[in-house]
């Protein structure tokens, strides 16, 4: 008879492979140290088998990756090769490391299947599990997500944002890449209905990552646009301002006549992004006429990681462009100049509040809780994505070369 009392994995080295339709990974283990009791029966002396073994170990686990439809990820493990290479016993009977020595005894072949059993159940029938956990994140991240929107010059709003996982393909020894189909609505009912759609820049063939990096997210720069045409379209820009005007005006209204997008930066422009809002229009009427303005603002635009979030930051020193478009009575009452300084104390920090406090994209962190079940000591290991360079706009993608942090 023989039981393991315990085993010391020492510090195992893996490394894994994106292999076609799975990942593929290498374990080996060189410190193994094995403590045993027991004993064997030899023509009836019975041989102390108390003591320990060192050997060392090999492992190479396939772990099948799939998605069907819109079906959940599955993964499962395919080949599993399990082999014991070296092994040396230090039992308390010489006799038995005499017979532990044999390559083909009895003695050695149980030992091997213990040791063999023991890491398949405590190793890799694990891994499953914890990959799901790593890749069904980008499944579930980011379903069903609400924004409350509210200016405080027109009508409050609830955006409604969903994601979902439409394939999952894998490169060999490339990458392993998922793609993602994202649906947008409102609670409020269309103001623009003779827009023609979102404005579409041309996009790569293929995804323009970075050669250098192990983690990167590509969003489609039309889907940041189709946000913000979601909100345009809705009358978020349609605003009352009667109230913010230095005039006593008769009634004073902000209309969006042109929907705000997102842009690579002009020449000489040094931000990354650029947000243009406008073209705006002021209507006022007051002491029995109407003055109609124009108002075009730009502003600097750069993504935020906070939180686990991809947080949109609009610069608070915008560039504002106002200009009279017409006037029922001889010269309009407000300068072009009065305006700009009207937008830029009153209306704009109204929308840079707005925006700043409201959109932002969860990013599907792993779920690593499965690690404790390998080790208890991991069961608190934490991850979080960290930048590695700043989000930049390439041929129509914003592209987030991100890092994967972990901390105890």
């Amino acid at each position: 008879y023989l039981t393991v009392q315990g085993i010391d994995i020492g510090k195992p080295r893996i490394t894994g492979e994106i292999v076609n339709g799975g990942i593929e990974l290498y374990l080996q283990i060189n410190d193994l140290l094995v403590n045993t009791q027991g004993g064997i029966n030899l023509n009836g002396q019975v041989l102390n088998l108390s003591g320990t073994v060192e050997a060392t170990m090999s492992a190479l686990v396939r772990l099948n990756v799939t998605k069907v439809g819109t079906g959940p990820v599955q993964v499962t493990v395919g080949t599993l090769e399990l082999a014991v290479e070296e092994a040396t016993s230090n039992f308390v009977s010489p006799e038995a490391n005499a017979i532990f020595t044999l390559a083909q005894s009895a003695l050695r072949s149980t030992l091997e299947t213990l040791l063999i059993d023991t890491v398949e159940a405590a190793f890799v029938n694990q891994l499953p599990d914890l990959l799901l956990g790593t890749i069904g994140a980008l499944d579930t991240a980011l379903q069903n997500q609400t924004f409350e929107l509210n200016l405080g010059l027109g009508t409050p709003m609830t955006l409604f944002f969903d994601a979902r996982m439409t394939r999952l393909n894998t490169f060999r020894r490339s990458r392993l890449e998922a793609g993602l189909k994202a649906k947008a609505h409102l609670d409020v009912p269309r103001v623009h209905i003779e827009s023609r759609g979102i404005p579409a820049t041309q996009i790569a063939s293929t995804y323009p990552f970075f050669a250098s990096s192990r983690i990167q997210i590509a969003l489609k720069e039309t889907l940041i646009n189709g946000l913000l045409h979601s909100l345009w379209d809705a009358g978020l820009l349609d605003l009352d301002v009667t109230e913010q005007l230095p005039i006593a005006a008769e009634r004073a209204l902000v209309s969006a006549k042109i929907q705000p997008l997102i842009r690579p930066p002009l020449e000489g422009q040094e931000s990354t992004t650029v947000l243009q809002v406008g073209q705006l229009e002021l209507e006022v009427k007051v002491l029995g006429r109407t003055d109609r303005y124009g108002v075009n603002i730009e502003t600097n635009m750069v993504f935020e990681l906070v939180d686990g979030s991809l947080e949109l930051v609009v610069d608070d020193n915008p560039k504002i462009i106002t200009w009279v478009i017409s006037s029922s009575v001889g010269g309009a009452l407000l300068s072009p100049s009065g305006l700009e300084t009207l937008i830029r104390s009153q209306v704009y920090p109204q929308l840079l509040s707005a925006l700043n406090s409201s959109l932002s994209i969860a990013l599907p962190v792993p779920d690593l809780s499965g690690l404790g079940s390998l080790s208890p000591a991991l069961a608190a290991f934490d991850v979080q994505f960290g930048l590695a360079r700043p989000v930049v706009m390439r041929e129509g993608y914003l592209m987030v070369d991100a890092t994967l942090d972990g901390a105890l």
